[in-house]
């Protein structure tokens, strides 16, 4: 089973969740998976309200959290993803949208990432145009190309080695990101800059995904 999940928090969210409706391609990736997450941390009734009243997308999974450190909603997920059997997971933010990928086969990509069924981390934010040097795609598929790197690779380009930004991975990989070590730092700030942490570039292999268009996936900003 492979689960998409957004995190939301706090009260001033609207105008993302504004823009996250009208991200049609997002919403079409969405299609192809079994559960769709929406976790909302001490967001407001109404606004949450709002944004799911609008949403109309098939076989949504609700969590609320009001008053609990930003740890618990991520083991929260955990046991979620423990319960349904969950294999892969589709990890966002609210402020996260997709973005010049219109030649990208969700289908065909959702096939290559299912075929891995352990140790697999591909991240959706990063092309060639952020490292300084030229990359070639070490495999190419019909709608998209992949590069094969590890997180020490980031770091010696001034990047963190693991953060935030949205990615598909195997459950494995999930725990082992998210893993007690992480958790107890219980806010999500202390938590995000554990990335930088050069532990991690011992650790994880991240692929980058890249279509002709590069950039599939991009932050939000004003």
């Amino acid at each position: 089973m492979i689960v998409s999940f957004t995190q939301t928090y706090g009260d001033r969210r609207s105008e993302l969740h504004d823009i996250h409706l009208r991200d049609t391609r997002l919403i079409e990736f969405k299609k192809f998976f079994d559960v769709n997450i929406y976790s909302f941390h001490n967001v407001p009734f109404q606004v949450k309200d709002s944004f799911l009243k609008r949403l109309h997308q098939e076989r949504i999974g609700i969590a609320s959290y009001c008053g609990s450190h930003y740890a618990s909603t991520i083991r929260g997920l955990k046991k979620m993803l423990k319960e349904i059997k969950a294999t892969h997971i589709l990890w966002t933010q609210d402020d996260t949208f997709s973005d010049d990928n219109e030649d990208i086969d969700w289908k065909e990509l959702i096939d290559y990432v299912t075929f891995h069924r352990r140790n697999f981390f591909l991240s959706l934010r990063y092309s060639p145009d952020d490292f300084t040097s030229d990359l070639v795609p070490d495999m190419q598929f019909g709608t998209f190309g992949i590069h094969h790197l590890n997180a020490q690779y980031w770091m010696e380009h001034g990047l963190w080695a693991m953060d935030d930004e949205p990615f598909i991975c195997t459950i494995d990989m999930f725990n082992e990101l998210y893993n007690e070590e992480r958790l107890a730092k219980m806010d999500v700030w202390s938590m995000e800059s554990m990335g930088k942490n050069t532990r991690y570039s011992k650790i994880y292999n991240r692929q980058i995904v890249v279509s002709e268009l590069q950039h599939s996936w991009n932050e939000y900003s004003r």
